[in-house]
């Protein structure tokens, strides 16, 4: 048997087919490249949404943390400013109480030596 060659005919039908074939895996290649470049802008969008976001957060928390700093600075300052009143409020009722003692031992006494002056009297 021979070999049968191919005819122009079949070998021209046969190229074109073959050229339909790489323009519909080039616009295959086409789509997919476009389908990735749109995956990787919507990407980037929501990386850079996200960074802002974390930023704005960050802010936030910044302003809470000095904040609450400050706060506890004010609260600190305000807790020893009321030990510093009630120490002073406790050593004027100390002292207070001291004089009340002196004078209760005066009253003591006097009532004592005026117990002993009214037995001599009545002596």
């Amino acid at each position: 048997m021979e070999d049968v060659e191919p005819t122009v005919e079949q070998l021209h039908a046969k190229l074109q087919t073959q050229e339909g074939w790489l323009q519909e895996l080039q616009r295959a290649k086409d789509q997919e490249t476009n389908d990735a470049l749109k995956l990787f802008d919507k990407l980037h969008t929501l990386t850079k949404q996200l960074e802002t976001r974390l930023n704005g957060l960050s802010n936030e928390i910044s302003v809470v943390q000095r904040s609450t700093e400050d706060t506890a600075h004010h609260n600190a300052t305000a807790l020893e400013q009321q030990q510093a009143a009630a120490a002073d409020q406790l050593l004027r009722v100390d002292q207070r109480m001291n004089a009340l003692d002196g004078a209760m031992q005066r009253c003591i006494a006097l009532s004592e030596s005026t117990v002993e002056v009214t037995k001599a009297e009545l002596a």
